[in-house]
């Protein structure tokens, strides 16, 4: 009865975990598609033919150009929503585990 309940616990651990990550990624990859979708939308505005747009165009274009400026960032809690930032906290939980896991 008790090997039945370490691997149930194991088991249990282990979908958890599982689930954690994909939940991490799903939420990073998100965070990803928006933020090249942002890209994509800065190249166009850059390769508008603004002198051939009346005034009050050229002015929003001027105002979407001077935003951009700054780069976006898509804050999740703790850290940017990115697959750099993903990669980034499974490196980092992964060097934690082995620290934890050489101990015993």
């Amino acid at each position: 009865m008790d090997d039945f309940s370490q691997i149930n616990d194991v088991m249990r651990f282990g979908v958890f975990t599982t689930a954690q990550i994909f939940h991490l990624f799903c939420f990073n990859y998100m965070g990803q598609s928006i933020l090249t979708a942002i890209e994509m939308l800065e190249e166009k505005i850059y390769n508008v033919n603004w002198y051939e747009l009346p005034l009050e165009s050229r002015v929003l274009v001027q105002v979407m150009i001077l935003k951009n400026y700054r780069p976006t960032v898509i804050q999740g809690g703790i850290f940017p929503l990115s697959l750099p930032t993903f990669t980034a906290v499974m490196k980092t939980s992964m060097s934690y585990f082995t620290v934890i896991k050489s101990t015993r």
